[in-house]
């Protein structure tokens, strides 16, 4: 929290970012385990990243 406002005091700037949907999230999910070379199916890797029981 202080580095929030610690910026905003110096630039007069507030960022905000809004959570991914779904896709988007999915999506960074599957480039994230391919840079860190996790190789399960995309199903699987899905269902894990959403929290679904194996």
């Amino acid at each position: 929290m202080q580095s929030k406002l610690s910026f905003s005091d110096r630039f007069g700037l507030t960022l905000t970012f809004s959570p991914p949907n779904q896709n988007t999230y999915l999506e960074i999910v599957r480039h994230m385990a391919t840079q860190a070379g996790i190789s399960l199916p995309r199903e699987d890797l899905e269902d894990r990243a959403l929290g679904h029981p194996p």
